[in-house]
Order: structure tokens, then sequence, then C-alpha cells
């Protein structure tokens, strides 16, 4: 593999096809629902769907779903809802039912009585909120209380834990902004960067860290090139390898090829290395930066998640063109930097998989929002863990349903460690 250079490869990026925030949110604004999320036409829907042993279970599941939903919260929108549903069969606690590889997504919803593009629209929709709140936090005044709320009074990404939190002037809306940047930054080429700078994990070995990039990609070039999917996913590509992709127009740089089906986003790997732990990174944000600057890690960790089930796709990367946005409008209103590179760096090595103490963990988002089996309130798993990790508490695995725990405790006792030993070798 030849030695690759951070600022090399973000210079051949920036000749790649982006879709810019604003534009992503113009298109967004025009699309409609075709009402498939109202309760009296999931019932219907549901009536004209033949019925056997496993589709029963998941209408009866999806039901339950339902009725956690609007009885618990505020935010009882049946659309996501619907999304929930192939969430859980992610995250493993449908396991009693189906697994993701005998139904796709689209054909559980279906089955459920949901069309599937009503619910990736609202997916959409609650990723341009983002936008909207980002635009309206960086225009506060010191002594005013931001929630973290779109419009019409609805949580961001309708995580009810968010309600508990007000950020309170403009400190606190630097810090969810520093946090959100500084975890979308972590997946990204200033890994090269960190490994370049840190050489060697906490135990003196050298480090291992992988990095792939996000880019769209055209089908048709692909086939001429007899390129596969998979091909670009698992084998790696350096400096030159990226710019002849580029040269070839696999990697699309002209946006009026940027058209889909026949151009996609898909990853690209540079290192086939171990990646970042990211509750080992928003974890280690908390301890670092505070609550404030944890939140803002988790929704930017949520925005990784949903950027895959929306309606449109976004061409590139979309957690890293929102930082990109954050950090310019913040400059604009303050004429300073939000975060540094060392800053990024460090993040990025402290959560490390492959750093000392080794830690294989990283959760999806889907699984640290999922409902509780028994919770009668509707609470979600990562309700209690964000008061631990606020208040630096130690928990042990937190059990989220089917075969799946997550070693939070561990998390934890890693991060602490791992703060040890770099203020050893830093003090």
């Amino acid at each position: 593999m030849v030695y690759m250079i951070g600022e090399e490869v973000r210079e051949l990026l920036e000749q790649v096809v982006v879709t810019s925030p604003n534009q992503y949110r113009e298109v967004s604004a025009k699309l409609g629902f075709n009402g498939s999320m109202d309760p009296e036409h999931i019932a219907q829907a549901q009536k004209q769907i033949p019925i056997d042993p496993i589709t029963a279970a998941l209408q009866e599941r999806f039901r339950d779903i339902l009725k956690r939903r609007t009885e618990s919260s505020k935010e009882g929108n049946i659309a996501m809802a619907g999304y929930v549903l192939p969430a859980q069969v992610r995250s493993g606690c449908l396991d009693d039912i189906i697994t993701p590889k005998e139904l796709s997504t689209a054909e559980i919803l279906r089955r459920c009585g949901v069309d599937s593009r009503d619910v990736r629209i609202y997916v959409q929709k609650l990723v341009c909120e983002i936008f909207d709140w980002i635009d309206k936090a960086i225009e506060v005044s010191d002594g005013s209380v931001t929630r973290l709320k779109n419009k019409d009074d609805e949580n961001l990404f309708r995580l009810k834990f968010l309600r508990e939190y007000g950020l309170h002037g403009r400190e606190d809306v630097e810090a969810w902004l520093r946090g959100f940047v500084l975890m979308a930054y972590a997946d990204s080429t200033y890994r090269l960067d960190a490994k370049k700078r840190f050489k060697k994990d906490l135990k003196g070995n050298p480090l291992k860290l992988g990095l792939g990039i996000t880019v769209p990609v055209n089908r048709e070039r692909m086939s001429v090139y007899d390129i596969s999917m998979a091909q670009l996913r698992e084998e790696e590509h350096n400096t030159k390898q990226l710019k002849r992709l580029i040269k070839r127009g696999i990697i699309v740089t002209d946006a009026k090829h940027a058209t889909y089906p026949l151009t996609i986003n898909t990853y690209v790997r540079l290192i086939n290395e171990g990646g970042v732990s990211d509750e080992t990174a928003f974890t280690y944000i908390n301890k670092r930066y505070g609550v404030i600057a944890f939140l803002g890690a988790v929704l930017a960790d949520a925005l990784d998640t949903y950027k895959d089930k929306v309606y449109d796709f976004f061409y590139g990367c979309l957690p890293l063109e929102v930082a990109k946005y954050i950090e310019n409008r913040w400059k604009e209103k303050t004429e300073k930097n939000l975060v540094t590179p060392d800053e990024v760096m460090e993040v990025i090595y402290m959560s490390c998989k492959e750093n000392h103490p080794r830690l294989d963990s990283s959760t999806s988002h889907t699984n640290l929002v999922r409902f509780k089996r028994f919770a009668a309130d509707g609470s979600t798993a990562i309700s209690s863990p964000l008061r631990g990790i606020a208040r630096g508490e130690r928990y042990r695995g937190l059990r989220l349903g089917g075969r799946f725990t997550l070693p939070l405790g561990r998390v934890m006792d890693v991060v602490n460690r791992r703060c040890e030993l770099y203020s050893g070798k830093t003090g």
C-alpha cells in the first residue's frame, strides 16, 4: 500500500460532485407523502395483504410499536414508528420473527401496510430539520435558551431524551456544534493525518487505523472497466488509483452525470485496517468537551445512520458536508475556527478500535434508539446510558434485545485508561 497524505486526498476529493445542504433542503421541501402513514390507511392496507405466520407476527409487533409511540410521547408520528420496525429487525430484537436476510426493509414495511417511499421521505425531512436548527442556533445570543427541537416543537430525530436538555447561550451552542463537527470528522481523511502524527498506539505498537470515503460513482463507467461495487468497497485504493478512478469517470466529478439511478453513492476503501468506535468517540468527546458536545456527537452519529434511509440520494458524505457547512457558517458569524485539526486527530486517535486497550465495538445508532421491549414509557436504550455517561458513571453491559449487548462499562473503562496513558505521554 502506497503511503497516503490526508491533504493530497482532500484535494482530490474537491473535484468530486457533492450535494450541498442548501440544495438538498430545497429538493426535500418539494416532496409530499402518499398518505400511507395514516393509521386508517395502514389498517385498510393490512386487510389486503395475504396473511401467513410471519406477516401476522410482524403486523402484531408493528401495532405494538405504534401503540407505544402514540401513548408514551408527544412524538407519536406514525412514519417514525414505520421506520423503527425495520431498524429493530437490523438490531436483532425481532430475531424471533424474521432476519434481515430473509426479507428486505421495503418488504417488511409492505407486509405491515406501510409505503416505504413515505418512510424514506419522512426520514429525509428529519435530516433536513438539522440544517434548519443549525441556521437558527448559530444566530443565538448570549442568555437565551435553545432547545433541540424543530419549528413545530418536536425533538430532533424525535429522540425523546433530548427534551431534558437546553442550550444556554452562545457557549453551549458552540459546544454542541463542536461535538457534531468532531464526530463527523472522525470518519474522514483526517484519519490519514492522525496515522502520520501518532504513528504508534498507546502501547507503543504501530498504529492500525483504516479509512474509506463515500463518493458518487457512475455504474455505466464501472461496467465499461469491469469494476464491481465489491472491489471498490473491499480492496485498498491508493492516491494513484483514486486519480485513475476519477480520470475514467467512475468517481463522478461532473454534476450533469450525477443522476440516480446511473450514479449512486458508494464506499471506496483506502486502508483496510480497524476503524473508529462510534460509542468510544462520543464517550471521549463527553469526557473531553462535556455533555453538550456529547449531544452534538450523538446527533452526528444519528445523521450518519439515517443518510442511507432517505428518499433522494445525497452525493458525498452527508455528515461530513454538514460539518463543513457548520464550520463555514460559524466562521462567517464569529471569525473563529470551531475546531482545530489537532483536536480532530486526537478524537480519532483516542477512539481508534486498534488502540490500547483494544476495543472492537461500534454500535449502530438504530441499536441505541430502539424501544426497550418491556418499557412501559416507550423509553429508548440510550436514555439511561446518556445520563450515566454525562455523570461519568460506569454501566455494565446494556442488553438491547436478541443476543446483542452493548458493553458501555467496558467503553468507559477503555476511554478512562486511554486518557491516563495519553496524559502520561503528553503531560
